[in-house]
């Protein structure tokens, strides 16, 4: 896998981007996939939240910069050099985004268990 991060702040936008994929893998989960065929449906009315986690969601709020900060970490000069990160005018260290990882929550179904998360992952380029 590839090192390069991006350093653009995630607008609404990009929010709105990455909402319309969900979207698309939740039609696909409750619609297509699973032995029989539409296997999930039941989740169709059960999501609960779709959300930006890990990386990319750390990246959205480290870029708002009307947002306050409401712990500080020290983060050396070779740290920063290592991991490619930058630092804004303002001192925040930076790390970029990777890859956007994107969780849909669900209520339970007890008679249609989802697989563990490890079966259920997605990517998409």
């Amino acid at each position: 896998m590839s090192d390069e991060r991006a350093f653009e702040s995630l607008s609404e936008a990009d929010l709105q981007e990455l909402r319309s994929f969900a979207d698309v893998e939740l039609h696909r989960f409750t619609k297509e996939v699973g032995y029989p065929s539409r296997k999930y449906s039941t989740y169709a009315d059960r999501l609960l939240a779709i959300c930006l986690v890990q990386g990319a969601a750390q990246h959205f709020v480290d870029t708002r910069p009307e947002l306050a900060v409401d712990h500080s970490v020290t983060v050396d000069q070779a740290e920063i050099d290592e991991k490619g990160y930058r630092v804004t005018d303002d001192g925040r260290v930076i790390s970029g985004v990777k890859d956007i990882d994107v969780v849909l929550f669900f209520r339970a179904d007890p008679n249609v268990p989802i697989p563990s998360r490890n079966h259920c992952m997605k990517s998409t380029v």
